[in-house]
């Protein structure tokens, strides 16, 4: 290699023909301009990314608030269809009438069931939209409306008119709201981000102590 950094001349005929460039800065403008790969784009620390993922972990897990009407209306739907199932059926059926009843009393049941599934199914689909375990949540929600079942005959007492139909419905309304309302509480402490975990299993204890308690206290003469 010469001094202006030409490759010299092999003693070649051949090769010593071939025309080299003096000057090879224009060979740049062939390759596009480097960058760096993180070039344009905001980059963040482990620790950055870490508390931007909490952050939209605590969104996801806040925004179920909104729907505990819905979960308190799903949740005991089931069991009062197939509570309103058993009052119309002892009403009106007769084993006379199974013989010609007997498909449309399977179709409503087959719909009924159906009915319930739907409704399990919407309230563990809301949890798994939340990134929440269901099953804890609706077993707590299920025991206390158990335990409140007593204290909301007794309560609904003075509406009773001794049709078990319109105090069926009476006892489901009273129901209904009660759930709303348990489901709004519980979904306040399990989405609550203050208090540990142990906090959420003594207020849970009590509320529940608080419902034996008040049942007690009504079975009581």
């Amino acid at each position: 290699m010469d001094k202006d950094h030409r490759l010299e001349t092999p003693n070649d005929e051949e090769l010593s023909a071939i025309q080299q460039l003096g000057n090879r800065s224009e060979l740049t403008t062939l390759y596009p301009h480097a960058h760096k790969e993180w070039e344009g784009s905001d980059l963040m620390s482990s620790d950055e990314r870490a508390k931007k993922r909490d952050r939209e972990q605590l969104h996801i897990s806040l925004s179920i608030r909104k729907w505990f009407p819905v979960i308190g209306l799903l949740v005991p739907t089931p069991a009062i269809l197939i509570a309103f199932m058993a009052i119309i059926a002892s009403r009106y059926l007769r084993p006379d009438d199974m013989g010609i009843l007997l498909l449309p009393v399977i179709a409503i049941a087959a719909l009924i069931l159906w009915v319930s599934f739907r409704c399990i199914q919407q309230a563990y689909a809301i949890f798994y939209n939340h990134a929440i375990k269901a099953t804890p949540f609706l077993a707590v929600l299920v025991i206390y409306l158990l335990l409140s079942l007593f204290s909301l005959f007794i309560v609904t007492q003075p509406l009773h008119t001794g049709d078990f139909l319109i105090d069926g419905l009476v006892i489901s309304a009273a129901v209904w709201t009660t759930s709303i309302i348990f489901s709004g509480i519980l979904v306040a402490i399990w989405s609550s981000r203050r208090l540990g975990a142990r906090a959420k299993l003594w207020i849970i204890a009590a509320i529940a102590i608080v419902l034996i308690a008040t049942a007690i206290f009504f079975y009581m003469p």
